[in-house]
């Protein structure tokens, strides 16, 4: 049985319903399809590549972010092949995976096509709203899913099930450990429903052993995945270089006030959220509202105490880095809507008697509110247009027209690792594609010269056909005693004139000249003629005349 205020389920409806919603979703992604990847997507999708190439990650193609976005990434570039539109219909997929989990979430709840269709709709027009969504393919994308598998659980458990069967429990925590290994804050969004399984278990202590049990043990079985494959594949010792790195990166921002970051929270999910739909913020006001009638409560099982307890929870776990990309909101659309859920039910269904006056009044605030979201500036304002067909970058176009089968390349910047993806090369160094923060010790920002090292190394052991990016010049990548070393066997160019982000070293031939020669020629016409080099070798000519070249 649902809590439910529909209890009769018109199949036909929710097919109607479902069939909208997933065109809705389709439309949505269309057109995405054909845009490259943005800048952290497209680090996932090149570690993925090596790996599918027999690369073990952490070891052999490093980034520190958990497994499971670089499973997700690999197996759909090893069914579609290497291309971004291969990502992007991933991204599509789990947007219709998401679009099913939440709807039969509601389902179960209230049996109410109207609840279930409205929420759905809310859900996939915020989560996907360009400004918080961006490119896709990030972590917050694929464990929203998972945190939805994990609350269906509790949901089939507790309302269903009426807590009898643990094997819900199993699933449900099988769906929250997923999401851990999607993004660690993840792991904030299971506690409310740890404490839920606590709270509500019948016939006491030991049944709620019994349950909590299977709950973690869930998350457990989940956990041994990228476990034995780590082991298997020797690359524990790797991983746990990544948590280490994990929590130094996190010690960066831990001198900032809690307090700012939280102010400074509420800033962005207003922004980001609320703003772009009047309809969920009542909603979910509404939710919050419902707290109040211990009668909806207890026939909704107390979940709406919990939700909002999730939202606190996911809310801190946004904020709590001090970073504010735009991206780590998705993880606050899910219990936000969940939340408000629970409002369209209290005001549309609860009221009865004397109190209709209230129905009546959140009816219309709600109707004048859905009014607004689709007027300008409502949320469906400012959807992406149907791109024209993208023209190749020239960095990319660039490298393609000189790589031959075999070769090798090493990108300097992250700003630039879809070269791995579009052009099918493989680095010879695990650190794929270098930020400054990669190769800092934590708080104190102090370079790990060891990481540097190691780059080095790898690149001396195995020169890469190509090197992307001018950072290979500057500190600390670029100290003199590499640069020594680079000048004789590489050549520097440009894919594009007038910008020195796309400098391109290429392994010396007999029909070009060494940076050891291009150096001395471009300071013999500086001297001459000041200025008159063109752009990117006077950017150049200076990053290697600097005994003590730039940091990033």
């Amino acid at each position: 049985m649902s809590i439910g205020f529909l209890q009769k389920r018109p199949y036909l409806k929710h097919l109607i319903a479902l069939a909208l919603l997933i065109l809705l979703a389709f439309s949505i992604h269309l057109p995405y399809r054909d845009l490259p990847l943005a800048i952290d997507s497209s680090i996932f999708a090149a570690v993925a590549m090596h790996l599918n190439h027999g690369k073990v990650l952490y070891q052999d193609a490093w980034d520190h972010k958990p497994p499971m976005v670089f499973f997700l990434n690999a197996a759909a570039l090893a069914l579609e092949g290497e291309n971004h539109q291969s990502i992007r219909d991933l991204q599509t997929t789990f947007a219709l995976l998401i679009l099913l989990a939440f709807y039969s979430l509601l389902t179960l709840l209230f049996g109410s096509v109207l609840v279930s269709f409205l929420g759905t709709l809310l859900y996939l027009l915020l989560f996907y709203h360009p400004v918080l969504y961006g490119g896709g393919n990030f972590t917050e994308e694929y464990g929203a899913f998972f945190v939805l598998v994990g609350v269906w659980g509790i949901v089939l458990w507790s309302v269903r099930d009426n807590r009898r069967n643990p094997l819900w429990l199993l699933i449900s925590g099988g769906g929250f450990g997923a999401a851990i290994l999607t993004k660690e804050p993840f792991l904030l969004s299971s506690v409310p429903w740890f404490f839920y399984i606590l709270c509500v278990s019948p016939n006491g202590w030991k049944r709620s052993l019994k349950n909590i049990g299977a709950f973690v043990c869930g998350g457990l079985l989940v956990a041994l995945v990228p476990l034995a494959y780590l082991i298997w594949n020797h690359a524990l010792g790797d991983w746990f270089d990544v948590i280490v790195y994990g929590f130094r990166y996190a010690d960066r921002f831990a001198s900032d006030p809690l307090s700012e970051k939280m102010v400074e929270g509420v800033f962005r999910v207003s922004e980001l959220i609320f703003s772009h739909s009047l309809l969920a913020s009542a909603l979910f006001l509404f939710g919050v509202a419902s707290l109040s009638r211990r009668s909806f409560l207890r026939r909704c099982h107390y979940i709406p105490l919990f939700a909002l307890y999730w939202v606190i929870l996911d809310f801190f776990a946004a904020s709590i880095s001090g970073l504010f990309f735009l991206h780590y909101y998705l993880q606050m659309v899910s219990p936000i809507l969940f939340v408000g859920s629970f409002g369209l039910v209290f005001v549309t269904r609860f009221f009865r008697g004397s109190a209709r006056w209230w129905r009546r009044a959140g009816m219309a605030t709600l109707i004048v509110c859905g009014l607004a979201d689709f007027a300008y500036p409502g949320i469906l304002v400012h959807r992406l247009p149907l791109p024209e067909k993208v023209e190749e970058e020239p960095l990319v176009h660039y490298l393609k027209e000189r790589m031959h089968p075999g070769d090798s390349l090493w990108v300097a910047s992250g700003y630039l690792a879809d070269c791995y993806l579009e052009t099918g090369m493989l680095s010879p160094t695990r650190y794929l594609a270098v930020f400054k923060h990669h190769l800092e010790l934590g708080a104190s920002r102090r370079i790990d010269w060891s990481r540097v090292e190691r780059i080095h190394d790898d690149l001396k052991e195995s020169p890469p056909e190509f090197i992307v990016g001018s950072q290979i010049l500057q500190r600390p990548l670029g100290d003199p005693k590499f640069v020594q070393w680079l000048e004789p066997r590489y050549t520097v160019t440009v894919a594009e004139e007038d910008t020195d982000f796309n400098l391109v070293f290429s392994r010396v031939s007999d029909a070009s000249e060494s940076l050891a020669e291009q150096k001395k020629e471009w300071a013999s016409i500086e001297a001459h003629s000041p200025g008159s080099l063109p752009f990117y070798q006077s950017v150049v000519l200076r990053l290697l005349q600097d005994s003590a070249p730039q940091s990033f």
